[in-house]
């Protein structure tokens, strides 16, 4: 499975009882969905399987030559679309160099992964995005054009569980708006949302009623803590099968409930890991606080 290294976060008496339950259920999160042990699977490979298991779709961010150098404008553009959503600015001169077209996408992913808006003085959880259900909604996983059936120009394709081709995209992922809008329509419609709703598994909704029920306890024991996070790897592990339950299409638009963002943000795409470059910057005070996928990178990974 894809996953993030974990930082040392420093915990203090300035972080929000909120913060602190959405920092521990990404640090299970984390656990649940560590990289597989299967050397001779390629990122593709293990995309499917976790398809076929949790009987969901694939989105494959296509992979450009590796080879290829990366443009000077949507470089730029890039590092600007950081700046203004405040990615990895507080070191800024330890980010690794955008040089190559892989480089380029990678983190333009990234941004996808994290939520938007204005930042809080206050340390809150980041409400979740579209983009992130999309995700949670999907196995995502970075791939040659030749495994995910990329025509000439598609930057993302969406394939079935049994990865035969759906439908792709040719999209500049700067573009948050125009991802929602196109990847969106296929992924979170209404006729795409609905049958795999009336799926969910018992199990994953029994879990997630449960742990909502422990989570609204304010002085929680130890036995419910370790509940709580067995709880959380367990649905961690299946996000893609469990998210349907946690996005909601009615009458007044989507709904995303708040525990996706964590669980999204926790795991990488399949072939990549995500590695946070600094901890908390102000571990005294907390109101400096930035989230883990604020300053995380992602890297290729696998064969």
């Amino acid at each position: 499975m894809p996953g993030i290294a974990s930082p040392h976060l420093t915990m203090n008496r300035a972080l929000t009882v909120p913060l602190l339950l959405h920092l521990a259920a990404v640090a299970v999160a984390q656990q649940a969905t560590a990289p597989a042990s299967h050397p001779a699977a390629t990122p593709w490979q293990q995309a499917l399987a976790a398809a076929r298991a949790h009987k969901a779709p694939i989105f494959a961010f296509v992979l450009p030559p590796a080879d290829e150098r990366a443009g000077e404008t949507p470089c730029k553009a890039t590092l600007a679309a950081e700046q203004q959503m405040g990615l990895l600015w507080r070191m800024r001169q330890d980010v690794p160099p955008i040089a190559t077209a892989r480089d380029l996408l990678l983190r333009q992913v990234q941004m996808l992964r994290v939520g938007t808006g204005p930042r809080s003085r206050v340390p809150a959880p980041m409400p979740p995005t579209e983009s992130q259900a999309i995700l949670a909604l999907c196995e995502p996983v970075f791939a040659s054009a030749s495994e995910c059936g990329a025509r000439p120009g598609e930057t993302v394709v969406l394939c079935g569980s049994g990865g035969e081709r759906v439908r792709g995209f040719a999209l500049d992922l700067l573009d948050r708006g125009a991802f929602v809008r196109d990847v969106g329509g296929a992924v979170l419609g209404t006729e795409a949302l609905l049958p795999r709703a009336s799926n969910v598994a018992p199990g994953l909704r029994k879990d997630l009623a449960r742990l909502r029920e422990l989570r609204a306890d304010a002085r929680p024991g130890e036995a419910a803590i370790a509940e709580a996070q067995q709880i959380e790897r367990r649905l961690g592990a299946a996000l893609p099968a469990l998210a349907p339950a946690l996005v909601h299409r009615g009458d007044e638009g989507l709904a995303i409930d708040p525990e996706l963002a964590a669980f999204e943000s926790a795991r990488a795409p399949f072939g990549s890991e995500a590695h946070v470059l600094a901890g908390d910057p102000c571990p005294a005070c907390g109101m400096a606080y930035v989230p883990p996928e604020l300053q995380a990178v992602l890297k290729l990974i696998g064969p």
